[in-house]
């Protein structure tokens, strides 16, 4: 009636209430909940311009409580006719001109998702369906500060060699918990009782309440029963009770006193911030926390530690339960139940009720070099302990320095827990396996110090103690988090961006540090895995890929010769600002060992995949290689490319494969390698599951290094599934 476009729901709604009036079940009709429906017949004509017009009228209750009685004009108009046929030849390959038939695997995945998604307790989030099932703990989580997490599976049709394979892996992802927001404020600040939100809260607090619920959206319910539906634009500053506007009078009052006078409402949570719902610009509308309500299905994306956790606790299904949750999705009614869906059915569509076996091989594993012992095989476990070996290559640091940004009086010198402790085991651990150093200089303590202070300090400090450059700062956290505005971002910012200084950080809580942590376990391992970190930093080399004696190739077909292997990604801005760049990395091995790496990081233009300036990116690092081995240059180049999408193939190997051939022409006319160009994706949702437990790991997954390149894969084009290392 507004001329906006609506919400999915509510498309979904009408339609659902327009087939029931005007008999389309029978049709088995699907939709998108868009603006698209798809039907095995014609039944709503076929002329291009014909248009039919429907009148409907729907009455519910919606999530946020209000009651919705509308009528509503529902036109539909003939769009194509999309012929299904062309998967079939597709996949045999009748012609090898012919692309990927995406009109048709478009229709056949919403027909896969149209009779979930007609429910009112699932949620479509592009190619994953989620189920709003509190009751049951398979389905549902509480997780702690206000969110919760549902399950739910994420699907994709894809064309393979064995026909048509319908492709569904666990979804899991968190909401913000709905209902009275009073009740998840208290969550998201820790309180067992929502009454502790009456007394004054202090500026930490408030803070975490802004953070929490400004753009969400609410249903306010204003006292006589009307309800609507809200987005927090902003969040007051001060109290309800010293929140002040003007009446229309003039006069001034505070929120809660325009409650109690004009509605005989007084409020009990009168120290809680207002809410701004108004939309127009330049003009506020107060309402009070304690009215609201936070609709469900309002996604949560970035989670804190404790709610991490959680999520991983949820989802981290061992295999054997996983492949059990998706054989029910399959099969169970109440979940997909594809089979039983009239609209399924109607397309002529059947799913295999069990998973399809496929043949499979494991790689051996590669030879790995050490200065000590001399080499050593991984075998099938994926994993070896770091802590009786020795690098190849261990660098000498002659000056660094410590600093922290946990408060002293949270610290302990001496003890299992102590501070001296943890950088006395680091340090053993670092000579043991061939990092040469002393102890670091402790760098001065002042809590008015930003963090970008504080590693200048150290660094003096270090310069002073070793009369050297600092080489590296190493920095001890509270805990770890990588996300936004953290302590750990901040000093990455400081140390790569502004000072340019290598910084090393590791958690308190993962290390076994503080007066009150916990007796550190497997402390010697944790110092192994940072003792890695550094001698990389530095310039070291933590292990080199060898030649097996008996059968010297290290890399197969390859073989002897010297060879490059080059890596990139693309990382895209979450904005929609087209002035903030994407960045794109490469990195390329300096020898045929594959122990140290090559860097460049490349500003370029929003969301642009394809790396521009990749031919000057090749050539240069080609060159080096030339340099650093003795005046020889690679006899074959390996590209690994992440991050492309299925329809992005075609442009990213004109554009990025041209760019290799010419950055060689560039060098000699006459110098042409071999070039092996691999795009790795890992967010698909092919899984899969070992039949036999000789094939298995201790945890029931595959073993490291299965490859399926058979029956599942691409039926034209060259693809593989390759289990790389341990779950």
């Amino acid at each position: 009636p507004t001329g906006r476009e609506l919400p999915r729901p509510m498309v979904r709604r009408v339609l659902l209430a327009l087939s029931m009036q005007e008999g389309w079940a029978k049709s088995g009709w699907a939709s998108d909940w868009g603006k698209n429906i798809y039907a095995p017949t014609a039944f709503l004509g076929t002329q291009l311009d014909e248009a039919r017009e429907f009148t409907v009228r729907t009455q519910f209750t919606a999530p946020d409580g209000s009651n919705v009685d509308k009528t509503w004009k529902v036109t539909t108009k003939y769009a194509a006719t999309v012929d299904l046929d062309a998967v079939n030849r597709y996949i045999k390959g009748e012609d090898p001109e012919e692309d990927v038939p995406r009109s048709a695997i478009q229709v056949l995945e919403v027909v896969m998702r149209s009779g979930v998604s007609a429910r009112e307790n699932t949620l479509v989030i592009g190619s994953s369906v989620f189920f709003h099932v509190p009751r049951d703990g398979n389905l549902y989580m509480q997780l702690p500060g206000g969110a919760e997490a549902w399950a739910g599976y994420r699907q994709a049709v894809k064309p393979c060699q064995f026909g048509l394979s319908f492709n569904i892996d666990l979804a899991a992802t968190a909401f913000l918990t709905s209902g009275p927001l009073v009740e998840v404020i208290a969550q998201v600040l820790g309180f067992r009782d929502p009454r502790a939100l009456s007394e004054p809260l202090n500026p930490g607090y408030m803070r975490q309440v802004k953070d929490s619920v400004k753009g969400i959206r609410i249903a306010y319910e204003r006292p006589g029963g009307f309800v609507s539906n809200k987005l927090v634009l902003e969040v007051g500053t001060r109290p309800t009770s010293h929140t002040m506007f003007k009446l229309d009078d003039g006069r001034e009052v505070s929120v809660a006193q325009y409650y109690l006078t004009t509605y005989k409402v007084k409020l009990r949570f009168p120290n809680l911030p207002p809410l701004n719902v108004s939309a127009q610009a330049g003009r506020k509308v107060w309402v009070p926390m304690e009215l609201c309500k936070v609709v469900p299905g309002q996604r949560r994306r970035i989670l804190n530690e404790q709610q991490t956790t959680g999520m991983l606790q949820f989802a981290g299904l061992k295999p054997q339960d996983r492949m059990q949750y998706l054989t029910e999705v399959v099969t169970r009614q109440d979940l997909g139940g594809f089979n039983q869906d009239f609209t399924v059915q109607s397309f002529g569509i059947q799913v295999a009720e069990q998973m399809t076996k496929v043949q499979a091989r494991v790689l051996s594993p590669p030879l790995l070099a050490y200065g000590q012992p001399e080499a050593i095989t991984p075998g099938t476990r994926g994993s070896w302990n770091l802590r009786e070996l020795r690098f190849p290559v261990g660098v000498e640091i002659k000056s660094w320095a410590f600093t922290t940004l946990v408060p002293p009086e949270f610290l302990v010198p001496d003890g299992p827990t102590g501070t001296d402790t943890f950088i006395k085991d680091l340090v053993n651990m670092c000579n043991k396996t061939g990092v040469k150093c002393v102890a670091p200089v402790k760098g001065p303590w002042d809590p008015n110090d930003s963090i970008e202070q504080r590693i200048r300090k150290a660094m003096e400090a270090a310069q002073t103690k070793f009369k050297l450059p600092c080489q590296m700062v190493l920095v001890l956290l509270e805990r770890k988090q990588t996300s936004g505005e953290s302590p750990y971002a901040l000093v990455k910012q400081a140390g790569d961006s502004t000072i340019g200084v290598r910084t090393q950080c590791f958690a308190a809580d993962k290390a076994g540090i503080g007066r009150n942590a916990r007796p550190p376990k497997g402390r010697l391992q944790y110092c192994a895995n940072v003792v890695l970190k550094i001698n990389t930093k530095m310039g070291g080399v933590n292990v080199k890929l060898v030649d097996d004696p008996q059968s010297p190739k290290a890399v197969p077909v390859v073989g002897t010769m010297p060879y490059m292997v080059f890596g990139a990604d693309v990382t895209h801005p979450t904005s929609f600002n087209p002035d903030d760049p994407s960045i794109a990395a490469v990195c390329a091995s300096y020898d045929r060992t594959l122990g140290r790496y090559m860097t460049r990081v490349l500003r370029q233009g929003h969301r642009q995949e394809v790396i521009g300036s990749m031919k000057e990116v090749v050539r240069d690092m080609i060159k080096e290689f030339y340099n650093r081995n003795n005046g020889k240059a690679p006899a074959a180049l390996i590209y690994y490319r992440d991050g492309v999408a299925d329809n992005q193939f075609p442009v990213v190997l004109e554009h990025e494969y041209t760019a290799f051939r010419e950055a060689c022409y560039s060098i000699d006319p006459n110098y042409r390698p071999p070039i092996t160009f691999m795009v790795v994706q890992k967010r698909h949702n092919t899984r899969l599951f070992p039949s036999d437990p000789a094939g298995a790991d201790k945890s029931g997954n595959c073993l490291p290094g299965t490859v399926v390149d058979t029956g599942i894969c691409h039926p034209t084009q060259f693809d593989f599934f390759l289990n790389s290392h341990a779950g």
